[in-house]
């Protein structure tokens, strides 16, 4: 492997990614076999990249990124044509940390499970924070798909605060879902999904299977906290979001615990979320008027 150019990795000293050059070491070096297992990394600039970090998966711990990986609110631009399973900026994460990135670009691609954020998680659990997906996947694959807005195929994941604000297209794929693409079968796992949003700016993938937040197998756990979709896709989840206009002299807002998340736009309530100052609520949800 051919070590990082800045930083050491550390909490204080994280492994610094500024350039094309820095995201293709760090794609080599877990291609090699290096993981990263609690390094820390920092995004300092927005950068366009056309290599994943992480290759398809030979086992459930095989070159995947291990790391703790914090885009400071940077853009990560991903233009990817691929015939391979498991396509996103992070093809194969096992217990990784994504926090505070934006994600955009195209994949065009022929197979299965193509994320906006990893295409795969192994076991381990991984964590998305704070992140907002703006990408564009446009499948060729007929039939069921199975790609997500922010992750193709998860066995365990914490998914918090994060936004799909891009585009699911490709007309003879089916079976996909707004941020999950595929939840495992495999007992004793979860994911979990709190505070997030599905905002789809075009789908044109089919209906057939598909679900607005993670499509769920018959084993496992998905549960699914104050979170919501502007449009409707296959099997309801999580709550339609209804924007919230106050009348004259009335003050709206959501009722319930603030909690921000700046990089997706995103304003928890605990109930209801605002969105792009955009307050939204589900049917029956409580809200706070001031006179």
């Amino acid at each position: 492997p051919r070590p990082l150019i800045n930083g050491m990795g550390t909490e204080q000293s994280p492994y610094l990614i500024a350039t094309l050059d820095d995201w293709h070491r760090l794609a080599t070096n877990v291609a090699l076999g290096e993981s990263y297992y609690g390094k820390h990394f920092l995004m300092t600039r927005d950068i366009s990249v056309c290599r994943m970090v992480g290759t398809h998966p030979g086992g459930d711990t095989y070159n995947a990124f291990q790391g703790i990986f914090d885009g400071d609110g940077h853009t990560l631009t991903v233009n990817y044509t691929t015939n391979a399973e498991f396509c996103g900026p992070f093809c194969y994460t096992y217990g990784a940390t994504i926090k505070n990135l934006i994600t955009t670009g195209t994949i065009n691609t022929s197979q299965k499970h193509a994320g906006g954020v990893v295409g795969r998680n192994g076991t381990s659990r991984l964590t998305l924070s704070n992140v907002a997906s703006n990408l564009t996947i446009n499948s060729s694959f007929r039939g069921s798909a199975e790609h997500g807005g922010l992750v193709g195929y998860a066995i365990n994941a914490d998914i918090i605060g994060s936004a799909f604000t891009g585009s699911l297209l490709g007309e003879n794929s089916t079976g996909c879902a707004g941020l999950v693409g595929w939840k495992t079968n495999t007992a004793n796992t979860s994911v979990n999904i709190t505070d997030c949003l599905f905002a789809p700016t075009s789908v044109t993938v089919g209906t057939t299977n598909a679900y607005n937040l993670v499509r769920n197998s018959s084993g496992g756990a998905v549960n699914i906290t104050n979170s919501y979709y502007t449009q409707p896709f296959g099997t309801s989840q999580g709550k339609h979001a209804r924007s919230i206009i106050a009348g004259e002299h009335v003050t709206m807002e959501n009722a319930g615990t603030l909690a921000e998340y700046p990089i997706s736009g995103i304003t928890s309530y605990g109930v209801g979320i605002k969105y792009n100052d955009v307050l939204y609520a589900g049917v029956g949800d409580a809200g706070s008027l001031t006179l």
